[in-house]
């Protein structure tokens, strides 16, 4: 479950952007957000091994979508699905050039003329020499840096945010590109003139990226500080030319943007489909935040450009049996695009189990990917070797009592496409969140959650790197307000 992103005053108080969020309900920190045909589900088991912590225990479900009207899983904001497996997690050759780890830096300067002086550099550091670059800053713009999203898929560019801090009355998706250093500005939401600073739109979630990096994907939202939201529509960008165009849906004759919410998660199908997942609001009636309103991930939609259909592939009902009783988390969705499928999580309420699942795209075949009891399983994310060896990453976060439990984050985990040969890469208990692939898949960097010593508050951040063959780790940066975006070469 994840409040409501759009509502930019997130961009207000960018110190309590919690990466998490976009990564775990984000998206997120993440994050955040969440795809659609007939299917048919069945029953079977998969069993995995894992270590001293995991069970030997695996089920898929399988059911037909004629017979039943909902199913929920989805795919990968974190994760896919694949024929191949990794044995012992041996996979390539370790590379002379894993690559740089690129990420977000806040900090403060007089100079700046932005909300309390913040100032948000972008840097990207070379693990093997530690050299360190700056790539950007805002320093000198008229806005602040918001997020950084993620990297594009050949490694060109960096997708973030603007904000306007003091008010939140401007927002715009923008582009970085690495070799040039400049930033491209692809879609804003300025209402800095506006009456009374009434803002009456804005984008949610985290935009994706096609295959070939040419187009990102997102979701605008209408009226989101009234009782009287609405969908905007969902828009596509050729992040070279700049030309934005609205993917128009309809059934029957009525505009979808009008009767639902749907959240791009990720191209599929060379680039010509994409996965939706469908939010709905609600109001949240806790003592702290009475009346203000909540989203959450509910079904997962295929939409056609070309047809201008969205094709329904399931919903929540489909883990009724299987899943947790009250799921919180259907969020953090990655595409295989060698399998066609994706892995996605999904979390039941505070302490309930939480775990991994699995969906093939092409015969709607959806499976429990992970199931450790003891391990909330989360924030996945996926590597393909061009010999087709898939690597999966996640993060366990402990279930019982424990503050990781409340902050997700806990110990990176690595298995192969089957969920078989499950490596604990990370000894914290607490604190690992937010895996991301080097781009030669050996390494994997992460952020790492600084508590004070009775863990009861959150200091700052480190992000660290662990290489996956001698398990030795890293510090990039730490104890400071740092958001990771990934890897570039």
């Amino acid at each position: 479950m994840q409040p409501i992103i759009v509502k930019n005053k997130i961009i207000k108080t960018i110190f309590i952007i919690a990466v998490l969020t976009l990564l775990f309900s984000l998206g997120s920190v993440f994050s955040s957000c969440s795809i659609i045909s007939s299917h048919l589900f069945q029953e079977e088991e998969a069993g995995y091994s894992a270590d001293s912590t995991q069970e030997e225990t695996s089920s898929e479900i399988s059911q037909d979508t004629e017979n039943s009207e909902n199913d929920s899983a989805s795919a990968t904001d974190n994760g896919e699905s694949e024929d191949t497996t990794q044995e012992n997690n041996t996979g390539s050759e370790e590379s002379d050039n894993p690559g740089k780890v690129v990420y977000l830096e806040i900090t403060s300067d007089p100079k700046s003329n932005h909300f309390e002086h913040r100032v948000a550099n972008i840097y990207a550091e070379d693990i093997k020499t530690g050299t360190e670059e700056l790539i950007f800053s805002d320093i000198n713009e008229r806005f602040e840096i918001g997020r950084v999203f993620n990297i594009s898929p050949d490694g060109e560019k960096i997708l973030c945010d603007l904000v306007e801090g003091g008010r939140g009355a401007y927002s715009a998706i923008c582009v970085i590109d690495i070799n040039s250093k400049i930033m491209k500005v692809l879609d804003e939401f300025d209402f800095t003139e506006s009456e009374g600073n009434e803002i009456t739109s804005g984008y949610y979630g985290i935009p994706v990226w096609s295959s070939d990096s040419r187009y990102i994907a997102y979701e605008t939202i209408n009226n989101y500080f009234s009782s009287n939201i609405r969908d905007g529509g969902i828009y596509k960008v050729d992040v070279e030319t700049g030309e934005k165009k609205e993917i128009e849906l309809d059934v029957g004759g009525a505009s979808l943007r009008s009767t639902m919410f749907l959240s791009p998660v990720f191209f599929f199908n060379n680039d010509n489909n994409i996965a939706c997942a469908s939010h709905f609001y609600f109001e949240n009636n806790s003592e702290n935040e009475p009346g203000f309103l909540e989203t959450k991930n509910a079904e997962i939609f295929y939409i056609s450009e070309e047809k201008k259909q969205a094709e329904f592939k399931f919903d929540l009902s489909v883990f009724s049996e299987k899943g947790p009783e009250n799921i919180t988390s259907f969020d953090n969705f990655r595409f295989v695009q060698e399998s066609d499928s994706f892995i996605f999580q999904i979390l039941g309420d505070f302490e309930e189990d939480g775990d991994l699942w699995i969906a093939s795209i092409g015969d709607n075949h959806i499976s429990r990917f992970t199931n450790d009891t003891n391990l909330r399983e989360q924030q996945p994310d996926v590597f393909i070797a061009d010999n087709t060896d898939a690597r999966i990453a996640y993060v366990g976060v402990k279930r019982y009592g424990t503050i990781s439990n409340q902050f997700a984050s806990g110990d990176i985990f690595l298995t192969d496409l089957k969920g078989e040969n499950i490596e604990k890469l990370t000894t914290y208990e607490a604190g690992a969140f937010n895996p991301v692939f080097s781009r030669d898949g050996n390494f994997i960097a992460y952020m790492k959650t600084v508590y004070d010593e009775n863990y009861e508050n959150i200091l700052g951040y480190d992000i660290e790197t662990v290489n996956i063959n001698t398990k030795e780790i890293n510090k990039i940066s730490e104890n400071g307000y740092l958001i990771l975006a990934g890897w570039i070469n």
